[in-house]
């Protein structure tokens, strides 16, 4: 990475915590205040938060005179509507970020990363704010059959219409052949 490299977890595991990674040691952590003193003893020149931390990471960044990225992978800081839960059919199970730290979290943020255009159109279209797309890469051989593979099973888990369910179905319907 040419950077010394800490991915802090809250939801690490007692065997992960304080491992290296490769290149990146993962530290887990209990609390806001947990985090704070790690993060604190780290000393980081840039501090990536995503999903609900992002808005303290942010914070904290500003904190400690380093460089905060906002990552967003999800509807963390542009929730749907009550239209487009219903027309989605979404079952938004979170809890929603405060107006307060979807600001925090994006316009304080030195740098707005999303994972697809989509949510970068949403969240420019209501903060006003530049978010770059970087898409997740996708390690094709680790998800498809070698090129000599025959018959065998795909399974897609997903079950959202809004991230395309509703299409894939469709288009099975339209290929009754195929087993």
């Amino acid at each position: 990475f040419g950077h010394t490299c800490a991915y802090f977890d809250r939801a690490t595991t007692p065997q992960h915590v304080h491992r290296k990674h490769g290149p990146v040691r993962t530290v887990g952590w209990r609390d806001r205040a947990a985090l704070r003193a790690k993060v604190e003893a780290f000393r980081p020149d840039a501090i990536i938060g995503a999903m609900h931390a992002a808005p303290f990471a942010t914070q904290l960044a500003s904190h400690l005179d380093a460089r905060s990225i906002t990552y967003l992978n999800s509807y963390e800081f542009c929730p749907p509507g009550a239209q487009e839960r219903e027309a989605w059919r979404f079952v938004f199970d979170r809890e929603d970020l405060s107006a307060t730290q979807r600001e925090i979290a994006v316009r304080h943020a030195g740098i707005v990363i999303a994972n697809s255009a989509h949510t970068a159109a949403r969240v420019h279209e209501q903060f006003d704010t530049p978010v770059r797309v970087i898409h997740p890469p996708i390690e094709s051989d680790r998800v498809l059959p070698a090129s000599d593979h025959t018959g065998g099973t795909v399974v897609g888990v997903c079950g959202y219409p809004h991230k395309g369910s509703d299409i894939f179905l469709t288009l099975a319907e339209q290929l009754p052949d195929q087993p």
